[in-house]
């Protein structure tokens, strides 16, 4: 009990060191109290000045010692200060010491995965694996390692996405390697959960990055083979189906999918909100504003699920505009039918239209925004500028897209049209026009790295 408060009062008076060698010396009394100590050191672990002092000492203490729990503290306050990288090589040997066949390696990579650094959580599945993990572990480990490659895919397509000047290069070879991956834990383990999320997984990417509708939906009748209960995706793979439905334009056939999920006893709450989200877009095309509001309205606010932001500006959206220009928001909605099956062209002229044949519209400054990001995925460049700037004048006192329009030309200056002074001015404009946006922090990160100043 001395120890502890010892440790306890040097951490208060900012001596982290000695406090640390305090509780050291608790837990070289106590080993089975690392928990604890954890729990007394994260108090002042948040630190980064705390924390480099607090590793320092341990590091020290195990050029004399080999003891596991230095290595598992260690780790531990690395991870606190999310350098997962340096925590590998920790983990590593924390497995060895263990005897822990890849289990401490296996654990590490998803809590690696689980924060978003997916290249080190690959590295620790491949380790896991390569140990051999246990049998009855590996197909986790194996579709987790399939999983971190599609999410560098995704990181390595965004990255491409934003720097590439003129049309991005098909994706697919970027994908081949998780895609991969996926097949080989539906050969090796077929008839159970990891070949039906494989198969999720794969229908997901064919959609959404190849728009390879077809393909998509083989990969999700595949899922549909599977029973009840080692098909946990079921009702996610449903709505995906009906995602890709809508936008093949076959609307019927995708209601019937989401009205089957909103039905379903077992599907969970999030599953049937999404599903009835998914319903609503589509009355919303169909021009069938009433039902897609009273849709909008069942679905419970749950600001975690990605939809819910969507659900929500739709929400507002058709409650604004139904009351003041119904006739000609089926237009828009129509337009927006277009950009859901990628008919860029079609859905360019189709808004253009109709915001030009109502000027007074409230949703023209939408309008307006939906304009020039089609026209920046058709990459007509300058096209987008000038819909951007229209915006920013003549809506300069009521749209509340305003920093949005003014990041975008930034943003188009910078990543394709690759003309560094504009994008810097671009930039500089948000930070002066629009100092309470969201988008400020990003923007200023952007102005230096432009002008090449250290962050």
């Amino acid at each position: 009990l001395f120890t502890l408060d010892l440790a306890q009062l040097l951490a208060v008076t900012m001596d982290y060191s000695g406090a640390t060698t305090e509780f050291l010396r608790y837990l070289q009394q106590t080993p089975t109290q690392l928990g604890y100590v954890q729990s007394r050191m994260a108090q002042f672990t948040g630190k980064e000045e705390a924390r480099s002092a607090a590793i320092e000492v341990v590091r020290s203490a195990q050029k004399h010692s080999n003891e596991l729990n230095l290595h598992r503290l260690l780790g531990w306050l690395i991870l606190e200060g999310k350098k997962f990288d340096d925590a590998f090589d920790v983990y590593k040997r924390i497995d060895k010491l263990a005897n822990a066949q890849g289990v401490e390696m296996y654990s590490f990579a998803e809590r690696a995965y689980k924060e978003g650094a997916y290249a080190v959580a690959a590295k620790a599945y491949k380790e896991a694996i390569n140990v051999p993990l246990a049998a009855q572990r590996l197909p986790y480990a194996k579709y987790g390692y399939a999983l971190a490659m599609k999410e560098l895919s995704v990181l390595a397509d965004t990255s491409l996405a934003a720097q590439t000047t003129g049309a991005v290069p098909e994706s697919q070879s970027r994908y081949a390697t998780a895609i991969d991956y996926f097949r080989r834990v539906i050969a090796e383990y077929p008839n159970t959960e990891f070949a039906a999320r494989s198969y999720s997984q794969i229908g997901t990417i064919q959609f959404e990055k190849y728009f390879d509708l077809d393909g998509a939906l083989v990969s999700f009748a595949s899922v549909e083979k599977f029973p009840l209960p080692m098909n946990t995706v079921l009702h996610d793979v449903s709505i995906k189906i009906g995602e890709v439905l809508t936008a093949k334009g076959d609307t019927s056939n995708a209601a019937a999918r989401y009205r089957k999920v909103i039905a379903s006893s077992n599907a969970t709450p999030d599953q049937q909100d999404e599903a009835t989200y998914r319903l609503s877009e589509i009355e919303y095309f169909s021009g069938n504003f009433k039902e897609a509001i009273k849709l909008l309205g069942n679905i419970s606010a749950n600001i975690k699920a990605d939809y819910t932001n969507d659900a929500l500006l739709l929400l507002s959206f058709l409650q604004e505009n139904t009351l003041t220009a119904e006739a000609p928001l089926k237009e828009f909605a129509r337009a927006d039918f277009f950009a859901r099956q990628k008919k860029y062209t079609e859905a360019i002229t189709s808004f253009q239209k109709v915001v030009e044949q109502n000027p007074q519209a409230l949703f023209v400054d939408e309008g307006l925004m939906k304009i020039a990001s089609l026209q920046t995925k058709a990459t007509l460049y300058h096209e987008a500028l000038a819909t951007y700037e229209r915006l920013l004048n003549q809506f300069k006192e009521s749209s509340i897209a305003l920093d949005k329009a003014q990041f975008s030309i930034a943003e188009l200056y910078d990543y394709r049209l690759k003309d560094k002074a504009n994008a810097i001015a671009a930039y500089e404009r948000l930070l002066a026009d629009y100092a309470q946006s969201l988008l400020i922090d990003q923007a200023r990160k952007r102005i230096r790295e432009l002008r090449g100043d250290s962050l």
